[in-house]
C-alpha cells in the first residue's frame, strides 16, 4: 500500500485544481486523499464504495455527507482537500509538495511561452504584414490561418498599410492567450468595400487565442466597428445625421 500511496502523485497528475473527481470503488481512501491534495481547496473529489467497512476505515480527513440504502450498502464520502489531510505522513506530505512544485512551473512555463508566441505572431504577422510567417505560428492551411492571411493580405496591406496594435497587456489561463491591444491606422486604399480616405482611426482591440501544440489554432476578438467607422466617414456621426 506504501508503495501505491507514492505512485498516485503520477496517476492523478492530469488532474486540474478545481475540477471534480469521482473515485469509484474508493476502499480506504488511497486515491481520494492524493486526488483531493491535487484539485486543491476549491476542487471536490467524491469516493464511492458499496462495502460500508471500507469507507468506514477512511482517514478522518474524509467526511462522510450521505448514504443510501437498498440491498447493497452504498456510502459517499468526500475528500477535505486541504493539505491538512496528510497531516501524519510527512514524507507523504513532501511527496505531494515537490509534485505540485514542479507541476505549477511547468504550467507557468508553458503560459510564458504561450504569451511569448502570441506576441510574436502580433508583430511578426499582424503588425508587419508577413503572411509568410503565419506558418510558424498557425496550422498551415487551417481556415484560420487562412483567414488570417486574407486579412493581412487584403485590410492591412491594400487598405491600411500602416496597421499597427499596441500591446497593452497579455493575459494566460490554461490554453487561453488574451491580448488587450490599441490598434491604429490610416486608410490610404480601398478597405471593406470603402474607398480610400486618408482618414486616420485608433481603437481598442480585445484578443483571446486559443493555443495547442505550439500554434494558434483559434481566435476571436472584440472591436468596434462602429467607432472604427464614424474616424473613417464610412458611417456619419450623430451630430451629422
Amino acid at each position: 500500500m506504501r508503495d501505491l500511496i507514492f505512485k498516485l502523485p503520477d496517476q492523478v497528475a492530469h488532474v486540474a485544481q478545481v475540477e471534480t473527481v469521482l473515485d469509484i470503488a474508493t476502499g480506504r481512501g488511497a486515491v481520494l486523499l492524493p486526488a483531493a491534495w491535487q484539485v486543491g481547496p476549491v476542487g471536490h473529489v467524491i469516493g464511492i464504495d458499496i462495502a460500508q467497512g471500507m469507507v468506514d476505515e477512511t482517514p478522518a480527513a474524509v467526511r462522510v455527507v450521505r448514504s443510501v440504502t437498498g440491498g447493497e450498502y452504498q456510502r459517499r464520502a468526500v475528500a477535505d482537500t486541504k493539505p491538512a489531510m496528510l497531516k501524519g505522513s510527512r514524507p507523504l506530505q513532501r511527496k505531494f509538495a515537490h509534485h505540485n512544485r514542479n507541476q505549477k512551473e511547468e504550467i507557468t512555463m508553458l503560459l510564458e511561452e504561450n504569451k511569448e508566441l502570441v506576441r510574436r505572431f502580433l508583430d511578426e504577422v499582424m503588425n508587419a504584414g508577413n503572411v509568410s510567417a503565419i506558418p510558424e505560428f498557425m496550422v498551415p492551411g487551417s481556415m484560420f490561418a487562412g483567414a488570417v492571411e486574407w486579412f493581412v493580405s487584403n485590410f492591412i496591406k491594400v487598405g491600411c498599410p500602416d496597421f499597427h496594435l499596441a500591446v497593452e497587456g497579455v493575459f494566460g489561463e490554461a490554453d487561453k492567450v488574451l491580448v488587450h491591444t490599441t490598434l491604429s491606422a490610416t486608410q490610404t486604399g480601398p478597405a471593406m468595400g470603402h474607398p480610400p480616405t486618408g482618414q486616420t482611426f485608433t481603437t481598442t482591440v480585445i484578443y483571446i487565442f486559443k493555443i495547442a501544440n505550439g500554434k494558434i489554432i483559434s481566435g476571436q476578438w472584440v472591436i468596434d466597428r462602429m467607432e472604427i467607422g464614424q474616424q473613417l466617414g464610412w458611417i456619419p456621426t450623430p451630430h451629422e445625421a
